[in-house]
């Protein structure tokens, strides 16, 4: 025969077996704090990746734009940078400003001169171990004698032109070999501006024009100090960078 049992009524075996699927208060909060922990240590790691992935793809872009802009106005025959006479003037880094600018998509021109130079610059930059860096911005430190010329790119990209001697080359890890009379044109380069984190090595780095051509800081030391030490203000990791696996 079978058992009737009365509609609308749930016997307590079943009712227990359904509460035995739910989760506790406590469970849920511990899956919480789990998943919580998880992306408090993966996130900012993944946001780092996505960030110096960007700075690679606007360095490789400036190095390709300043690369090109010389081309088409000189030519593809650097040696004949070596007749140059650098000289630490306004005048100079103006001359070549004005040859090179159209061959450029320009935002804004800051003109020669460590005050008007700093206008294209961020305040403040740092090296990679967090320690402000006076190479990159206080008392014309990358201006020489006046002759720091800015401007910002279209993309946003800061540069500073320069005329350095071979000792600041060297610091930046390229070889005498391939200076131009004991000098040559430098550019720093912050690929995103103003923009936080300016810090070398990271969005800031360094160009030199050579009798190769333009050439990132470390092609001859292969970026041997770009570490977080500090040494010589990380001057040479443009190479690094560029090198470096997507």
């Amino acid at each position: 025969s079978q058992i009737s049992m009365p509609v609308g009524k749930i016997p307590k075996q079943v009712r227990n077996d359904k509460r035995s699927f739910a989760f506790t208060l406590a469970e849920v909060l511990i899956t919480i704090v789990i998943i919580g922990v998880i992306a408090a240590i993966t996130v900012p790691v993944l946001t780092d990746k996505v960030s110096n992935y960007q700075y690679k793809t606007r360095l490789q872009k400036t190095y390709s734009t300043l690369s090109q802009a010389f081309r088409l106005t000189y030519g593809y025959d650097y040696d004949d940078f070596t007749d140059w006479n650098y000289v630490h003037s306004q005048a100079f880094t103006t001359d070549i400003f004005n040859r090179i600018s159209p061959h450029l998509q320009i935002a804004k021109v800051c003109g020669a001169g460590f005050e008007n130079a700093r206008k294209c610059w961020a305040d403040k930059t740092y090296a990679k171990n967090g320690q402000y860096s006076l190479w990159f911005t206080d008392e014309g430190r990358w201006e020489g004698g006046g002759e720091g010329f800015g401007f910002i790119l279209n993309d946003g990209t800061s540069v500073i032109m320069d005329v350095w001697v071979d000792n600041t080359l060297r610091v930046m890890g390229i070889s005498n070999d391939i200076i131009l009379s004991g000098a040559s044109l430098g550019f720093f380069v912050d690929v995103n501006g103003a923009k936080k984190p300016n810090i070398a090595g990271k969005d800031i780095f360094v160009f030199a024009l050579t009798s190769k051509g333009i050439v990132p800081g470390g092609m001859d030391n292969k970026s041997a100090y770009c570490d977080n030490k500090n040494i010589n203000y990380n001057w040479d990791c443009a190479l690094k960078v560029l090198k470096s696996a997507d």
